[in-house]
């Protein structure tokens, strides 16, 4: 009796969805919570959606969105063919697995701008033993062209461990953590080509002609641009839905953030 009369209340939700369909209403459910006449109905559009999203989707963005982002294409520069290959391929396979620390870090040629570091920004530390305070997306950005504008050539000579071998940066990561003597030797060539790459992207190359200075050379450059096309649209006078403004402007806002940040660390930089 139970069973039957389950499958007749589902029958009668399915029916009373169907006229609601071609009346063309819709109904709104509260799930556990009771809700009484008079009550105020909200719904929620997720805490993690940048100004874009929330204007492509739901056609409205948020003044000071702590969600906010803006995306950022980087490209290889212009090396020998295998060399540019090389790098790519370990851009490639270091997103594939992560470490037990600093997880959420990722090189990619896909990178974004997000609001200026708060009290998630991690510890990082460079080879003149200070630390600094980043966030995940400047550490994946600057890393990220550590390889990219690295000048030797050699650490891109050796290609990433093949798909097929199952040797994942997280495999390579977690061996080294707990020390595991058994994975270390069975992987000690990927291994030793692994620490190699990892040695160029985690320590900083601070001399004068250093890739540290072509990183940071390189973010100002691009942010610079950026910020210039975003202000010469303003100047001229485009009339734009207040919404778009918002957009625009919390687009500027992470662009003026990420230039003083560079400042700041370029500064630090031995002349």
């Amino acid at each position: 009796a139970t069973a039957a009369a389950a499958g007749g209340e589902a029958g009668e939700a399915a029916a009373a969805a169907s006229a609601r369909r071609q009346s063309g209403r819709f109904a709104l459910r509260t799930g556990s919570q009771p809700v009484q006449q008079g009550d105020v109905a909200t719904i929620s559009y997720g805490s993690a959606l940048s100004n874009a999203e929330l204007l492509l989707f739901y056609g409205f963005a948020l003044e000071h969105n702590p969600a906010d982002s803006m995306p950022l294409e980087l490209e290889l520069p212009e090396q020998e063919a295998a060399v540019m290959a090389g790098k790519a391929a370990w851009l490639a396979w270091w997103r594939d697995g992560a470490g037990p620390d600093h997880s959420d870090i990722e090189l990619a040629l896909e990178q974004y701008i997000r609001p200026a570091a708060d009290a998630s920004a991690m510890d990082m530390e460079t080879d003149q033993q200070e630390k600094q305070k980043w966030s995940a997306w400047q550490c994946s950005l600057v890393q990220s062209l550590r390889l990219m504008l690295h000048a030797n050539d050699e650490p891109w000579v050796w290609p990433p461990p093949s798909p097929a071998s199952g040797v994942s940066r997280g495999l390579l990561e977690q061996a080294l953590a707990t020390r595991d003597r058994a994975v270390l030797l069975r992987h000690k060539d990927d291994l030793a080509h692994f620490l190699r790459v990892r040695q160029v992207v985690q320590q900083a190359d601070t001399a004068p002609d250093g890739t540290e200075h072509a990183v940071f050379t390189t973010l100002e450059l691009l942010f610079s641009t950026l910020l210039d096309a975003l202000t010469q649209t303003a100047r001229e006078g485009q009339a734009l839905l207040p919404s778009v403004q918002v957009y625009r402007a919390g687009q500027v806002r992470l662009l003026q953030q990420a230039l003083q940040w560079v400042a700041t660390n370029v500064a630090k930089l031995p002349s």
